[in-house]
C-alpha cells in the first residue's frame, strides 16, 4: 500500500506529474515496483 507523504507527492509532481491525481484518488496500482526504486534512491 502507499502512503502519500510530503515527499512521495513530490516526488511524484517532479517526476510523473500525469498519474499524480489517479493516484491521489486511490489509483495506487499505477504506482509500480520500478517507481518505487526510484522513489527510495
Amino acid at each position: 500500500m502507499v502512503s502519500l507523504t510530503q515527499s512521495l507527492m513530490k516526488w511524484l509532481w517532479d517526476n510523473h506529474r500525469d498519474i499524480l491525481p489517479l493516484i491521489q484518488f486511490g489509483h495506487v496500482e499505477l504506482f509500480t515496483e520500478e517507481m518505487e526504486s526510484e522513489y527510495i534512491e
